[in-house]
């Protein structure tokens, strides 16, 4: 048998490498996965040449969509084991049906073979590509492929080129240029119109500084050419301030859609973002569109930046490792987490003990029959029920682990057992564990990372407790179909064999419910009932019990002759049900007992006899095991929260936002893989192909349910709805219009502008479509939901890769209001969800705030994210709005909104305290005083005088009616010259200069509600100079008076 099935393999062999273009489509492979079973549902010769074949490439497919083997890592199996794979795909199981079964048994099978001939094969097909990118060894960062000189050294023209290539290209790309930038004597004019129109020259000089000297030099990293230009320069306006000012903003807006992932990156100032999942869902969605953005092929771009996030999740699942390591291994709750992991990993060894035993036993019992019975018909086949690849010890213990599950508990000490050790004694071993020195902190972080896997997918999408549920059970199932072997050729030496067992059964239990009574008696206060009841279930299992059993069964018979007939089994069988009545009642007594008593956490007689009887069910007792390991595991990852929660809330944070995300971006990867055709003229499958598949038959099952299993398999995901993946399908094929045509003229690619906005367009689309159909089952409601439903932090993905992508589309058809407007809106977005998210959960997060080590650090970056955000709120229309002005009076227009508009004198009217830069227009009466050498004699006197004085003003709001109330300190008054003089010095003239404008005073104001204007009394001392006889004199002079007049803010410089 062996020899022919070596035979049909070779020529399988033969023929697979003949197959020409082999499942270089989903398209394709639907087809020939239908043809396949056309032919194995119709075959008459399982030996055929056609059968061989169709049961070669049947079994690669299923394997291949199914992602079930990755480089070197085969995993095959049993033709079963195979379809309970597929057990969720209610398609391909429709397909397969119950009737098609495939013998694929040895270790070495073809399907093994084939899987890896197969793999090697695909290995060469364009779609492989999107899995070499997907599973990378080494990631693809966005950093890299954002660095400008890169870009520059590989490609000849970058998307947003400098302006010296702007210049050549300005005709096609850049319909603003075309008018020319504003000329100088324009900026000039426009300067001159805003300092004639409001005098406001040192406003402006001061906020160009702080822009140019204190704000943009923190975010150099996004406005370098305006640093280099103006870094250290004390300017001054002249006739190209503006223009060079402007043209540098213009070149780094050009470039900011470039640099602006770099900033995301940057932990000073956005490692709180990082810690938001908002944020991460931007940072995923910015660098597939700045990956696309750089020439990288779609289908390239996605399963990069998914291997990318991954590769951040990883370094984030480390990060979290070793502060955990370095921080928490002295609190009790790691010494508790090393005590959990030490019994999990003890309860695991003796389950596989006993189930690997009871599997040597059953083979032993089953060789032994077969040598005293030579006649006996074939036994079971162990491979029809135990033929399975996780029932392993390497696979339990995690041979695919660097360090196996044996090491656990010390790697979490952090340092290795020295005993232990002594069973390593190969040069392998040594230079695992001393090829390189670790630290204390290392193998606690190893062994922490160990831990965290116990509680999820250990083996093919199976937790470690599922797979020994699944041994148990075909174990069992096995054992009883050798017992039944065993009857139907022994039936006498299985009675006595059945009659052995009962009394070990009988006798054990008697002892078990005396011991657990005591053990109860102990371990808490006994009830008398209870008490009571364990004296009851004893004496049901009296010997006088059973002899009432034998004595009545002769009456039985008379009832029922039947009994006659094998009078000592129906003695048997009645006795055996006795024993299990009793077993039954005497369980729910231990249960209720446990149930009362929480804190007794020790195992009890009743469980150690369960743990030893195989009567009721053959290996029952390891269920109890196997429970109390799920519970031992569950309590480690509980544990592992709770130090997350304590010692690296925020890398915890981060690495859990990289899940959904990841999700969505591997999902599309695979999407594209199976929308991909094999034609090298034709990239994707087109909409009359996909057309003609769906037809509701076959073929159409054939690909959807190809696509589903390829998709499902993303970790976490889970069933998919094949009609909305047939939906989903249809929608990115009509989308795929939008792509640029990559066989056109270079000519059309050059002129083509928004090519990669297209393909982002595209990317971000797809994405979206992922996100919002019902895609995905819900296992609480039995319907498929959206998959943005299952996490908050996706239901935001839509809209922000809208704001996204307008903001890149607007920097390339150079409207840079729009691109900052859309800018700010991303950033306020992400603002708003930290403070939402702080506020929704304040108690907690300042709880955890006082916790975290890192407060200091956290709060300085904090600022730093804030920072970033308020430059871009306060100087980004200004700068959109310099860059875009196309006159002199778009210029002059700009310049006054820097200072305070019109109606500003409301803000001191309206608020507790505010600060500001005030002028006020209006009149004086009051008493005036003239003293000086110059003069005959001193002058006092009453004067009506206007006032345009310019100073420091101090508002707030008292009382009960909060009135609004100033203090202000005056530096010059312009109106000071049009003070009335006394007769003796009428004829002498007032020099206009600026030292007679210097009027320093301190006035007291009443701002009168819903008005411009005050009233108020105050203060003022001012020389005044004069020329007589040709000559400079100086008359002092001051004033007390009342004023009266209109409030004029100049620029506000405080408001709480």
């Amino acid at each position: 048998m062996s020899t022919l099935k070596k035979i049909w393999q070779t020529a399988f062999f033969l023929l697979l490498a003949a197959f020409p273009g082999f499942s270089q489509s989903l398209l394709e492979d639907a087809n020939t996965l239908a043809r396949c079973i056309d032919i194995l549902e119709n075959s008459q010769s399982p030996g055929d040449s056609a059968t061989i074949q169709a049961t070669s490439e049947l079994i690669a497919i299923l394997h291949h969509y199914d992602m079930s083997y990755s480089e070197d890592n085969i995993v095959a199996g049993t033709w079963e084991e195979l379809k309970a794979r597929y057990a969720s795909n209610p398609l391909i199981n429709g397909l397969l049906g119950d009737s098609l079964v495939l013998m694929i048994d040895d270790t070495e099978s073809y399907a093994t073979a084939n899987a890896r001939r197969f793999d090697l094969k695909v290995n060469t097909g364009a779609r492989e590509k999107i899995m070499d990118k997907l599973y990378a060894e080494q990631a693809v960062s966005p950093v890299d492929y954002l660095s400008v000189p890169n870009v520059i050294a590989r490609y000849q023209t970058p998307v947003f080129p400098p302006v010296q290539a702007m210049a050549i290209s300005a005709d096609m790309s850049n319909r603003n240029a075309r008018k020319g930038i504003v000329s100088e004597a324009a900026i000039i004019q426009g300067l001159a119109l805003f300092i004639l129109d409001r005098a406001k020259d040192e406003v402006i000089i001061n906020y160009l500084d702080r822009l140019l000297s204190e704000e943009t030099p923190q975010l150099e990293m996004l406005f370098p050419t305006v640093m280099a230009e103006f870094r250290d320069v004390d300017f001054s306006y002249s006739d190209s301030f503006m223009a060079r000012l402007r043209q540098g903003f213009y070149e780094d807006l050009q470039k900011l859609s470039l640099r602006l992932p770099l900033l995301f990156l940057e932990d000073d100032y956005f490692v709180s973002l990082q810690s938001d999942p908002v944020a991460y869902n931007l940072l995923a969605l910015y660098s597939l569109i700045s990956l696309v953005q750089f020439d990288m092929p779609i289908e390239e771009a996605v399963p990069a930046t998914n291997r990318f996030l991954y590769e951040s999740f990883s370094e984030k699942i480390k990060e979290v490792n070793l502060k955990l390591a370095e921080t928490a291994f002295e609190s009790q709750a790691y010494q508790s987490l090393i005590a959990e992991a030490d019994s999990a990993v003890n309860q695991l060894k003796n389950i596989y003990r006993v189930l690997n035993n009871a599997e040597y036993t059953l083979d032993s019992t089953i060789l032994d029959f077969k040598t005293t019975f030579g006649d006996a018909p074939y036994p079971p086949n162990v491979n029809e029920y135990i033929d399975e690849s996780a029932y392993n010890l390497d696979v339990l213990f995690g041979k695919n682990e660097y360090f196996g599950l044996g090491l656990l508990p010390q790697l979490l000490k952090g340092e290795l057992d020295e005993a232990y050790m002594l069973q390593y004694n190969s040069l392998g071993s040594y230079d695992k564990f001393f090829g390189a020195e670790r630290s204390p902190s290392q193998w606690r972080a190893a062994g922490i990372e160990l831990a965290q896997k116990l509680n999820g997918d250990w083996y093919n999408n199976r937790s470690i407790a599922d797979i020994f549920y699944n041994w148990q059970e075909d174990i069992t199932n096995y054992k009883l179909a050798t017992d039944r072997w065993m009857e139907e050729t022994d039936s006498i030496g299985a009675f006595i064999r059945a009659q052995d067992q009962y009394q070990a059964v009988l006798t054990a239990l008697q002892d078990a419910i005396v011991r657990d009574k005591q053990f109860w008696s102990e371990k808490s206060e006994l009830s008398h009932d209870n008490g009571l009841a364990f004296n009851a279930l004893a004496n049901l299992l009296d010997v006088n019990v059973f002899q009432n059993i034998e004595l009545n069964a002769p009456l039985d018979a008379v009832l029922d002759p039947s009994i006659n007939d094998n009078l000592d089994a129906y003695i048997f069988y009645q006795k055996k049900a006795q024993v299990e009545a009793v077993e039954e009642r005497f369980i729910a007594l231990d249960e209720l007992l446990y149930a009362k008593n929480p804190d007794v956490f020790e195992s009890s007689p009743l469980r150690l006899y369960l743990a030893g009887k195989t009567m009721t069910e053959p290996y029952a007792f390891v269920k109890a095991h196997i429970e109390e390991l799920e519970q031992s595991l569950s309590t480690i990852h509980i544990l592992l929260d709770s130090l997350e929660g304590d010692f690296a809330k925020l890398p915890a944070k981060a690495r859990n936002n990289a899940k959904p995300i990841l999700q969505t971006t591997e999902l599309a990867s695979n999407l594209m893989y199976c929308l991909q055709s094999n034609d090298p003229e034709q990239k994707w499958l087109t909409h009359g192909q996909l057309d003609t598949i769906l037809d509701g038959g076959r073929n159409e099952a054939a690909f959807l349910g190809l696509m589903q299993q390829r998709l499902s398999r993303t970790n976490g995901v889970g069933p998919l709805s094949s009609d909305r993946l047939a939906d989903l399908a249809q929608l990115t094929v009509r989308d795929l219009k939008m792509l640029p045509d990559p066989a056109a003229p270079d000519s059309i690619k050059a002129r083509d502008t928004l090519a990669f906005f297209r393909k982002a367009s595209f990317a971000v689309n797809m994405l979206n479509r992922l996100l919002e159909l019902p895609l995905v089952a819900d296992a609480k409601t039995g319907r498929y939901i959206p998959l943005k439903n299952r996490s908050d932090s996706l239901k935001l993905v839509a809209p922000m890769s809208e704001q996204t992508l307008n903001f890149i589309y607007y920097l390339n058809v150079k409207d840079h209001g729009k691109a900052i407007s859309s800018l700010i809106r991303v950033f306020t977005s992400l603002d708003t969800s930290l403070i939402e998210s702080k506020n929704n959960k304040k108690k907690k997060y300042e709880e955890e705030e006082v916790a975290e080590r890192d407060t200091s650090l956290i709060k300085s970056k904090n600022n730093k994210t804030r920072t970033t955000i308020a430059y871009l709120q306060k100087y980004g229309d200004f700068i959109a709005g310099l860059i875009d002005a196309r006159s002199s009076h778009a210029v002059e227009n700009l310049l006054q909104q820097i200072s305070d508009p019109p109606g500003s004198s409301r803000i001191k009217r309206k608020s507790p305290l505010t600060v500001s830069i005030n002028a006020y227009l209006g009149g004086t009466f009051g008493q005036e005083t003239w003293r000086g050498d110059a003069l005959a004699e001193d002058e006092d006197f009453f004067s009506l005088a206007p006032t345009m004085p310019i100073g420091i003003t101090l508002s707030g709001l008292f009382g009960q009616k909060q009135r609004s109330y100033s203090l202000f300190v005056s530096f010059i008054d312009l109106g000071s010259i049009l003070v009335y003089q006394p007769q003796s010095v009428k004829a002498v003239d007032t020099d206009l200069t600026f030292k007679n404008m210097f009027k320093p005073g301190v006035q007291l104001h009443n701002n009168i509600k819903k008005s411009p204007f005050y009233w108020g009394l105050g203060w003022q001392y001012g020389p005044q100079y004069v020329e007589i006889n040709k000559e400079k004199e100086r008359i002092g002079s001051s004033r007390f008076f009342l004023s009266f007049g209109v409030d004029v803010p100049v620029r506000t410089l405080y408001q709480k």
